[in-house]
């Protein structure tokens, strides 16, 4: 299974495919066993300001299990504004990882985005997390 990883083009299962070169730009492509299918977060438990937050990050395979990937998540408060503190990189093995987000006193309340990237695939996909107030 061929990904152009920066885009997240799938070339399919092929041992050939076509792509157009530049020399001012980079390509970067992955080859894998399985085919990445999606990316799904789920807190675990309720969620509130002022208390740390477990969340579980699946990266779903074909075949079942996937190997090691690393997932990019960015996190976006309740008006669209990216939190560098609770941002990362997480790693996945198994199709699985968790990711704590410790929010603060003084976070908002309402609705938080989580949004995914697997790094290998491209594959993308967002999460919604209702957190609650104090």
């Amino acid at each position: 299974h061929v990904y152009d990883s920066r885009t997240g083009k799938y070339h399919g299962r092929t041992d050939a495919f076509k792509s157009r070169f530049d020399p001012a730009g980079a390509k970067v492509f992955a080859l894998l066993p399985y085919r990445v299918t999606g990316l799904t977060a789920k807190p675990v438990g309720k969620l509130k300001v002022g208390k740390s937050a477990r969340i579980t990050i699946m990266l779903n395979a074909e075949s079942g299990a996937a190997g090691l990937h690393i997932v990019r998540v960015d996190v976006l408060d309740p008006k669209g504004e990216w939190c560098s503190c609770y941002s990362r990189n997480l790693r996945t093995e198994g199709g699985a990882g968790e990711l704590t987000i410790p929010f603060a006193e003084g976070d908002r309340p309402g609705t938080w985005t989580l949004q995914l990237r697997d790094v290998v695939s491209g594959q993308t996909a967002a999460a919604k997390l209702n957190v609650a107030g104090r």
